[in-house]
């Protein structure tokens, strides 16, 4: 787990670029809902055996309206669709 405790909604407001590689254990990267991502344009994740999850819940869509670019690699055990 990346995260251990709830985050704020706008914890992640001004994040631009979000890069997850080579997390062995990591099931879900983004196990909480709150937070939003307003400016986050790229978003990499790679080298994730045991992912299941991008995202615990859907998103909002407002939240990623910036995003450019998602690439996700090698994630044998990621569910689509890419939320719960």
């Amino acid at each position: 787990m990346i995260w251990q405790s709830k985050v704020l909604s706008d914890s992640f407001s001004k994040l631009k670029s979000l890069t997850v590689e080579n997390c062995e254990k990591l099931l879900t990267v983004f196990p909480f809902t709150e937070a939003t991502f307003l400016n986050l344009e790229q978003l990499t994740i790679t080298h994730l055996k045991n992912l299941e999850m991008i995202w615990h819940n859907k998103v909002h869509a407002d939240s990623l309206s910036k995003l450019k670019s998602l690439r996700v690699e090698n994630c044998k055990k990621l569910h689509f669709p890419i939320w719960n």
